[in-house]
């Protein structure tokens, strides 16, 4: 990996970190005033909704970087074959 591919992964997980905390931190003030039962159902709610998003989203990243790789493989393929001729 190279330098900016890691900037760029750790300025999304720092975001990604950032944008959590926050999320924790306003969840934690609004949820002392609230009985278990509504937590709970809210907390479903929250993971039924998000999953199947970061699924996806885990997915598509794989996915790209399968593309990329059988496409630079074919590449380094096509110019080994041309050396050789």
């Amino acid at each position: 990996m190279n330098k900016r591919m890691l900037d760029e992964i750790g300025s999304e997980a720092g975001m990604e970190a950032r944008d959590l905390a926050v999320l924790g931190q306003a969840m934690d003030n609004y949820l002392v005033q609230l009985p278990d039962s509504i937590i709970e159902s809210h907390a479903k709610q929250i993971v039924k909704q998000s999953f199947p998003k970061l699924l996806l989203r885990i997915f598509l990243r794989w996915l790209v970087r399968v593309i990329l790789t059988l496409g630079f493989l074919l590449l380094l393929s096509y110019v080994l074959w041309l050396l050789w001729l």
